[in-house]
């Protein structure tokens, strides 16, 4: 009988080294012999591109077209990458779904309309959100990653602290400490994700 897939989804601010755990995890779980599908939002879609060039300062838009951007790419992203993969029983794991539009985006927008958005689309299956302080994320971040628009500290505090108030909005939904080896913060990820599958 083949094994159910999962949508798993690793949240958190900018600085939190989402890529590297969402690479820990797949690791992980294609030794546990899963088959894994890593993917992240904004997509390498067209609309993805879009939404990344925005936040670059490539082109200029207001924020209500930009988060029906990110809307209009996670429906996208859901419908010919998530579902089929998991529907094939895969394990997609996401460097970010919409808790990170509402934690993010709900600073200028009103977080109803936001939910309004995303209020059809199925929410992940696990969302595990890896802590950070703004501090150790902004130390992280000026060591020459991408910043884009959101690195300010006092910004980076502002949504941590609404990641974690939205928590309780999605099932399955845990906090992991940040501010830990690459390795242990994984070995806490993978210990929830077991669960689930």
């Amino acid at each position: 009988m083949p094994k159910l897939g999962a949508y798993i989804s690793l949240e958190g601010i900018d600085g939190a080294d989402l890529a590297t755990q969402t690479e820990l995890l797949s690791s992980w779980l294609k030794k546990q012999g899963r088959k894994v599908v890593l993917t992240k939002e904004p997509t390498s879609s067209p609309i993805g591109g879009l939404i990344r060039a925005a936040l670059k300062g490539e082109w200029e838009t207001d924020k209500e077209t930009l988060a029906l951007l990110f809307a209009a790419d996670r429906a996208n992203h859901l419908h010919r990458t998530v579902l089929p993969a998991v529907s094939n029983g895969s394990v997609v794991v996401a460097d970010r779904s919409m808790l990170s539009q509402l934690a993010y985006e709900s600073d200028e927008l009103r977080l109803t309309w936001l939910r309004a958005l995303n209020s059809e689309f199925p929410k992940p299956d696990v969302t595990v959100i890896i802590d950070v302080p703004a501090d150790v994320a902004m130390k992280r971040l000026a060591s020459g990653r991408t910043t884009e628009q959101y690195a300010m500290q006092s910004q980076l505090h502002a949504v941590r602290r609404r990641f974690l108030k939205l928590q309780k909005e999605f099932p399955n939904c845990f906090v992991v400490d940040g501010n830990q080896t690459p390795e242990k913060v994984n070995e806490e990820v993978a210990r929830i994700v077991k669960r689930f599958l």
